[in-house]
């Protein structure tokens, strides 16, 4: 086992993740830096062959994992729709992690749970993509 010092108000943070989780400290810090690791490596390589700073890439890899996850809503939402019609739900690697009635609070659990990894929150609706209609006046002409 390896020792390493935190500040003190991270291991707070992580503490209170484990106590909301009723899970242990070490369980829920490990599973925070095994995400850290899943999303940096590839994101520093890219940073490395890329002229972009670290951060666009790290945004464009979140954008891509939100992307994937919306693809496999669409491919489940028959499914999705039976069990949680009118409500929303949180997606990670593909599976309903988290749902409700109130995104907020949702959205909440979820920042808790997962930080800032990316995670789909969608409303489950009768169709898998939301169709807006936009309608413009048109100026009369003098």
């Amino acid at each position: 086992m390896i020792q390493v010092a935190l500040p003190e108000l991270v291991v707070e943070k992580l503490q209170a993740v484990a106590d909301r989780e009723g899970s242990e400290l070490a369980d829920v810090l490990a599973e925070a830096v095994e995400q850290y690791i899943a999303l940096s490596p590839p994101v520093r390589a890219q940073a490395d062959k890329t002229d972009m700073p670290a951060w666009k890439v790290r945004l464009e890899e979140q954008k891509r994992r939100i992307d994937a996850e919306q693809k496999k809503y669409e491919a489940q939402h028959p499914e999705l729709f039976q069990r949680y019609a009118g409500q929303y739900i949180a997606m990670y690697q593909g599976e309903v992690v988290d749902s409700g009635v109130d995104d907020a609070e949702l959205s909440r659990r979820i920042r808790s749970r997962f930080g800032n990894t990316p995670v789909l929150i969608t409303p489950v609706l009768k169709e898998p993509i939301q169709t807006f209609v936009v309608r413009s006046p048109r100026l009369a002409q003098e």
